[in-house]
């Protein structure tokens, strides 16, 4: 993957461009996760890592791994983190959640950086409502911007490592295994133990 689409709006004066992405939308149990990445524009990315970033689902865990640890060694990139936890899901739902989600993913990038973002651009087909700043949703935006596949790679990797961390308070689930996603063997350990307090109930019905 390439930075094409950010430096034609670098070309554009659009210097500051942030993409952003989310993972967790549709697990039983865990939370949403976000990542919103800044690339400073004057500062060029390695050739080899830019290479290696793609969609985060397209990749391993592993090279996931070599990703995330690579771009927090990088000063060219600024990103931020932010978690919506399942209760917060049940109670306002999911799409509410990652704009919640992405809400604070880029005030903690504003924070971080000083830097008032000229667009951002969105995973998806929606807008975040309320954000004073330009957006663009780009459907399979993970698939096509670099910026957004870093964000996502980050978000995974965010997200998984939490998901097999927290998988010590709840062993009979096996979180560590599929991350909170229902799969054939997680719905069955539902129907056996009931669900516990990591999950969703209102994706459980």
């Amino acid at each position: 993957m390439k930075l094409d689409i950010e430096q034609i709006y670098w070309k554009q004066n659009y210097p500051f461009v942030i993409g952003i992405d989310e993972v967790g939308r549709g697990p039983l149990a865990g939370p949403v996760c976000s990542c919103a990445v800044l690339i400073r524009p004057n500062y060029p990315l390695p050739n080899k890592f830019v290479a290696l970033v793609k969609d985060s689902k397209k990749l391993s865990p592993q090279i996931r791994q070599k990703i995330y640890e690579q771009a927090i060694n990088l000063p060219q990139i600024i990103f931020s983190i932010s978690m919506i936890d399942n209760q917060t899901i049940d109670t306002i739902g999911i799409q509410k959640s990652i704009f919640q989600c992405f809400d604070k993913c880029i005030s903690q990038i504003i924070n971080k950086s000083k830097i008032i973002p000229n667009i951002i651009l969105i995973d998806g087909n929606q807008t975040i409502p309320h954000l004073p700043y330009n957006q663009k949703p780009i459907i399979k935006g993970d698939d096509k911007i670099f910026s957004i596949a870093l964000a996502s790679v980050i978000a995974k990797h965010t997200r998984d490592t939490w998901m097999i961390q927290i998988s010590t308070k709840y062993p009979k689930y096996n979180f560590d295994i599929h991350k909170g996603y229902g799969t054939e063997q997680h719905k069955k350990l539902i129907k056996k133990y009931g669900p516990c307090s990591l999950h969703r109930q209102s994706f459980l019905h």
